[in-house]
């Protein structure tokens, strides 16, 4: 009897901290769950023995965390794979693609693995839409009707990348994955801050974690958008290579070619991307659809 309150109050515990980390981070479903009242666990007779079971609530709190630690933006917050408008033939492609690519993992996350007394990480091709000819490329044309003739060509603008890459976060988030999302002028800009706080680092690892340690993929927005620099340069590596020995999955859109993205960048970090990608890196372009 003794083992049996035990293991409850080790329940109870795990329930208690679950719930105070929802209640800090979520505002709605507060009702209690009816089936376990609030304790996140249920009891069952098997044997003649009596055992507990976390209920079926703990999952929709899980979801409500993960969700809340993507930081989808607002204004992507309709993007679903099922209002994505399919008005032209590279709608189609873009969208075949990313379905196909998706099919590359189990459509639950799986159980953990260990291996050699150490957990194994997750891994995964990573998977990017980039222009056909990149923006920077559109900007340097001198001549002012030779750049908008470009522009008109070659739009890569509003032809749905962050929808479908926003799309497959979801998709993910609600088959069990940690995801985190990124936009690329905020996050980077935001590292590069961090790393003159005045806190040996600790402002910068925590930002830098939630793309390295955390999510099982990254989702990262508008890769490119920044005006090249060395420190941002050495960054971009940073993060690119720490992806790469982990085997994590990038999910990445941008306005840039490979070789203007590798301008923007560095060609270490884009070349290190590519070959992430293992063959599903997609150029598009089409008409402003905003």
């Amino acid at each position: 009897m003794d083992k049996i309150q035990e293991v409850l109050n080790k329940l109870q515990e795990r329930t208690a901290g679950s719930m105070t980390q929802v209640s800090q981070n979520s505002t709605t479903n507060k009702d209690e769950c009816s089936e376990c009242n609030g304790m996140g666990f249920v009891m069952y007779l098997k044997n003649g023995y009596e055992f507990a079971r976390e209920c079926k609530c703990q999952e929709a709190i899980k979801m409500r965390i993960r969700y809340q630690n993507a930081t989808i933006p607002d204004e992507y917050e309709e993007y679903t794979f099922k209002n994505f408008e399919k008005r032209e033939d590279v709608h189609d492609l873009m969208l075949t693609k990313i379905v196909e690519y998706l099919k590359n993992f189990p459509t639950q996350k799986p159980e953990p693995s260990w291996k050699d007394g150490k957990q194994e990480k997750f891994k995964g091709p990573s998977f990017g839409f980039i222009a056909t000819f990149g923006e920077q490329r559109i900007k340097n044309i001198g001549d002012p009707n030779a750049r908008n003739d470009l522009k008109r060509k070659h739009n890569n603008y509003g032809i749905g990348k962050s929808h479908l890459t926003i799309s497959a976060a979801k998709f993910l988030l609600k088959n069990g994955y940690r995801v985190q999302v990124v936009s690329d002028p905020v996050f980077i800009q935001d590292l590069m801050t961090a790393k003159f706080n005045n806190d040996k680092g600790e402002s910068f690892n925590n930002i830098l974690s939630s793309v390295t340690a955390y999510a099982d993929f990254v989702i990262w927005d508008d890769l490119g958008k920044l005006k090249w620099t060395e420190p941002r340069e050495d960054l971009y590596y940073q993060i690119f290579n720490e992806l790469y020995k982990q085997g994590k999955p990038v999910i990445f859109s941008s306005n840039e070619d490979i070789e203007t993205l590798s301008d923007k960048i560095g060609q270490a970090a884009a070349s290190r991307l590519k070959g992430m990608c293992k063959g599903f890196l997609y150029p598009v372009e089409g008409k402003d659809q905003r």
